[in-house]
């Protein structure tokens, strides 16, 4: 039996019903709890989140607080109706993020530095799926996890460094 066959079997839709989009089905829009952030500027100017990891004395390093704060901001760059797009930088002149904050990184073990690596590819894959444009707007040095693990579209000063981009001598 063709699909064409088939049609007698489904109902009419009701009139004035509005029909649900199947990608409604599949992304869950949970209300999250609000978040005061410590190391994030966050702003929403003309439909666009402009995000600033603020910790420009640390040369704004991710430490498990800053990953925290990311994602919680990647879920509302995902999820609120009134943001179309991001751009993430880092305050200061100097870096945008300098990789992992190493003062964090002596004080854990093996297993933390998984869960923490864990975290952090989270959140990076939420920015990445959220369905919206997000730029990074590389300020400054990109190190570590702050320059090959952003890997969307950059507006670059040209001093981020990337292991895959050095030429050889």
């Amino acid at each position: 039996m063709r699909n064409a066959q088939c049609t007698w079997m489904f109902e009419p839709r009701p009139q004035g019903r509005r029909e649900t989009p199947h990608s409604a089905l599949r992304i869950p829009h949970l209300p999250f709890r609000s978040m005061t952030y410590q190391t994030l500027l966050f702003d929403v100017r003309d439909g666009v989140a402009v995000l600033t990891i603020n910790r420009p004395d640390k040369l704004n390093a991710l430490n498990d607080q800053v990953v925290d704060e990311l994602a919680h901001a990647a879920e509302r760059v995902a999820t609120e109706d009134a943001i179309h797009g991001a751009i993430i930088t880092g305050a200061g002149t100097k870096a945008f993020i300098a990789g992992a904050d190493i003062g964090d990184l002596a004080k854990q073990g093996p297993f933390d530095g998984k869960a923490r690596a864990l975290r952090g590819q989270a959140m990076l894959r939420r920015f990445e799926t959220c369905g919206k444009p997000v730029i990074a707007a590389v300020n400054g040095y990109a190190l570590g996890g702050g320059g090959a693990s952003w890997r969307w579209p950059a507006i670059s000063d040209s001093r981020a460094t990337m292991p895959h981009s050095a030429s050889p001598r």
